[in-house]
């Protein structure tokens, strides 16, 4: 199965929306991006593709954030790791 991947990178003023190492868009507040990712504002998967959203910590990895179709429980359970 494919994936698209959109990657949440803190900027001094907010947040910015990467895809595929383009920026794509800045928005305010992580939950503005993420928001706007999960409405389809960059382009709707139509496709069978998965939806992957990561945000970089503070240590610069990477970190999945819940997509928009988890289960809570699978939902607790990557925000454990």
């Amino acid at each position: 199965m494919q994936q698209r991947v959109y990657d949440f990178i803190p900027q001094s003023d907010g947040w910015a929306v990467v895809v595929d190492g383009r920026l794509v868009a800045s928005y305010a507040s992580l939950y503005l991006a993420v928001t706007a990712v999960k409405a389809g504002t960059h382009g709707k998967i139509t496709d069978r593709s998965r939806l992957v959203m990561r945000r970089q910590g503070v240590d610069g990895s990477l970190h999945d954030l819940p997509g928009p179709h988890d289960t809570s429980a699978a939902r607790d359970t990557r925000l454990l790791h």
